[in-house]
């Protein structure tokens, strides 16, 4: 990987962590072998020569004259992010590029508009740039969220990047995630331990309750621990009128009728026009 003289440079572990992962797209059949190893090469290469010639602050660059500028287009571009513009996020970020070509806190949020916009590749790009510029665990992991929008080889993929964001940070709770939601998506055997995982690294997730209920619906079904899984997911998102639908469905099978009438009702109550719950009810 070439950097831009004057850039920050990541650490020795980082550019380690970097190198296991071409090696790994060796693995994946991505690349000549003479040119995996030439690049391997150079990226340690570039640990050596940080390790012994650049001072210890070489990582902290100094404030960009125009760093207030910077802050304020930041904060525009966070707050369309948070209220799901991605679009509206895209410009001011793209403004920040402008002036600060290094940035690597603006082509990580750069990768998230993308994502919401449904363009992987621009988010995977942006993703690797923010990781030539610093290696941190949120650029891997955005590396692996873009190819996991992508097949099934892709995903697999992207579950090397998800572990690289962990070596970087063994409590990058986004990773572990990341790493369940894929095992799942591949429908893999460690799917369940991977899920475990993430409940333990962050139990308050409601994305991990929700892909623990989806889990024990999963032939062998476990109704009990399928419907205390969404009952908990619900408990922090209640309006996700799917999860409740499911959950419906769940109460009847395990013929708990009350709560799935009770449920469904409050379905009905925040959308009348939901006809699905109907049979439901009828069941009821």
């Amino acid at each position: 990987r070439q950097i831009p003289v004057g850039a920050p440079f990541p650490d020795v572990a980082g550019h380690v962590v970097e190198a296991v992962a071409i090696g790994r797209e060796a693995a994946h059949g991505r690349g000549q072998p003479e040119a995996v190893g030439q690049r391997v090469l150079g990226v340690l290469s570039i640990s050596a020569v940080n390790a012994f010639f650049l001072p210890l602050d070489a990582k902290e660059r100094p404030p960009h004259p125009r760093q207030a500028e910077i802050d304020s287009l930041f904060r525009t571009a966070s707050g369309s992010l948070d209220a799901g513009d991605a679009s509206g996020a895209v410009l001011p970020l793209r403004e920040i590029l402008s002036l600060d070509a290094k940035n690597d806190r603006a082509y990580l949020k750069l990768g998230d508009a993308y994502l919401l916009l449904n363009n992987p590749d621009e988010a995977k790009d942006a993703f690797k740039t923010a990781l030539s510029a610093l290696t941190t665990p949120e650029a891997y992991d955005g590396i692996g969220r873009a190819l996991m929008e992508g097949n099934r080889v892709q995903t697999r993929q992207a579950i090397d990047y998800f572990r690289d964001a962990l070596m970087k940070d063994r409590g990058c709770a986004e990773a572990q995630y990341h790493i369940a939601l894929a095992t799942w998506k591949l429908k893999d055997l460690d799917a369940k331990s991977e899920m475990d995982r993430a409940y333990k690294m962050k139990p308050d997730d409601p994305r991990v309750h929700l892909l623990l209920a989806e889990w024990y619906q999963f032939p062998p079904v476990d109704l009990p621990n399928a419907i205390l899984w969404y009952e908990r997911y619900l408990q922090v998102l209640p309006d996700d009128l799917d999860a409740a639908h499911h959950l419906g469905d769940l109460y009847v099978r395990n013929r708990q009728y009350d709560r799935a009438r009770e449920l469904m009702a409050v379905s009905l109550q925040k959308r009348p026009d939901l006809i699905r719950e109907l049979p439901i009810l009828a069941q009821t």
